[in-house]
């Protein structure tokens, strides 16, 4: 017997953001000892769905996170900013699962040169099916 399940899009949001932000408030906290002043959160480009919410992410950052100064950086998009990361060049980012993988495996034909060690994983916004 199949049950139907309930939708609720501001908890699974609300959800989604108290673990952002505890997660980036834990490792500013364990890198530094203190929270860090500068947060670039990496998106996609200004006319898709992930830099508005990149600026929310931002906007939330900046009022629970005391002494940080959180910017949005519009990019090219998941491979642009799981290689930024790895350089160093953000702190938080999204992408979609397939460029995740193709990432971690170092796969050339999909703009990673080699394995990217330094990502971590927060949280599933939504399936992406291509």
């Amino acid at each position: 017997m199949m049950t139907k399940r309930s939708s609720h899009p501001l908890l699974v949001l609300t959800i989604f953001t108290a673990l952002v932000l505890f997660t980036v408030a834990t490792i500013f906290v364990a890198q530094t000892g203190s929270p860090r002043q500068f947060l670039n959160v990496l998106t996609g480009g200004t006319g898709g769905v992930y830099y508005p919410l990149g600026g929310a992410l931002s906007n939330i950052f900046s009022a629970a996170i005391p002494g940080t100064k959180p910017s949005v950086q519009a990019t090219m998009g998941s491979v642009e900013n799981l290689n930024l990361l790895q350089q160093g060049k953000g702190e938080i980012a999204f992408t979609a699962g397939d460029s995740l993988a193709f990432a971690c495996a170092g796969d050339k034909d999909s703009g990673f040169n080699s394995k990217l060690n330094k990502l971590r994983g927060v949280a599933a916004i939504y399936p992406n099916y291509i």
